[in-house]
């Protein structure tokens, strides 16, 4: 499903996009890369957020994440630190083909 990383890239390449993946980033890699202009595609797995979820970092600061979220919820802004306990740690940047 999409909420699997694999998911995820296979879903990205069907659109036309290459995906750099994985737990290897930094909370400050993906808002230094997202601050750059490149969006950062993040979880929230299912036994941290109900259902688990994903959504795109768009920005942030030492304090703050900038976010798109299409859910609902619609989340624009978070405390990092909040944001710390419900990341999974995963990250996608994806970029054209």
């Amino acid at each position: 499903g999409l909420l699997e990383d694999v998911g995820l890239a296979r879903t990205l390449a069907q659109f036309g996009f290459k995906a750099s993946w994985g737990y290897q980033l930094s909370l400050d890699q993906v808002i230094a890369t997202a601050n750059k202009g490149q969006p950062v595609i993040v979880d929230f797995p299912p036994d941290r957020f109900a259902g688990g979820h994903l959504l795109v970092v768009t920005g942030g600061t030492a304090d703050s994440m900038s976010l798109a979220d299409s859910s609902g919820l619609n989340m624009r802004t978070m405390a990092r630190a909040r944001f710390l306990q419900l990341w999974g740690g995963f990250s996608a940047v994806a970029t054209p083909r």
